[in-house]
């Protein structure tokens, strides 16, 4: 599979450069290269109930994008994607073209959103954070009167808690 670099600048406060090496997603094959392609996106509604929930017990609510977590996805297909322009190294005899072979997934692939939403179920779910029955997107943790609530749209998240110290200590059941 092919790649290409994708170059963006971003103006905050002062101007920065980004560059990002993507698969070519679209020529991935069904069944060969991914199995599986959404990732859960959360029911408007359940947005409202947090902000709802948030204004009723008082929560602190914060939002965040998740850097690079595509990146830290587990690939779930023996993917090789050609190198990087740039960045080719050569074989030993110089004839063969070396190519990668992926261990995490990589964005453009079509399986990356559903990957990440895997790994990132997985981990509240071992830090004892309940998946709701009606919107699979929001996940709630109750420490005795203490509540936190997450709710997961790709790679961003909103999160409410009844209290700071809560945030830092998500291990805690």
């Amino acid at each position: 599979m092919g790649g290409c670099w994708v170059y963006t600048v971003k103006e905050n406060d002062e101007k920065t450069y980004e560059a990002r090496y993507v698969a070519k997603g679209y020529s991935q094959v069904k069944c060969v290269d991914y199995h599986e392609t959404f990732a859960l996106t959360i029911n408007f509604t359940s947005m409202r109930i947090l902000m709802q929930l948030a204004a009723q017990y008082d929560l602190i609510l914060h939002q965040m994008d998740i850097k690079t977590a595509y990146l830290n996805a587990p690939i779930d297909c023996e993917i090789f994607m050609e190198q990087a322009e740039g960045f080719e190294v050569p074989s030993e005899c110089g004839s063969e073209k070396l190519v990668y072979r992926l261990n995490k997934t990589l964005y453009g692939l079509k399986q990356s959103g559903r990957n990440w939403n895997g790994m990132l179920h997985s981990y509240l779910l071992e830090n004892c954070f309940v998946q709701s029955d009606v919107d699979h997107c929001v996940y709630v943790k109750q420490c005795e009167n203490e509540m936190i609530v997450i709710v997961v749209w790709v790679d961003d998240m909103i999160i409410g808690a009844s209290n700071d110290s809560l945030l830092c200590d998500t291990k805690t059941c």
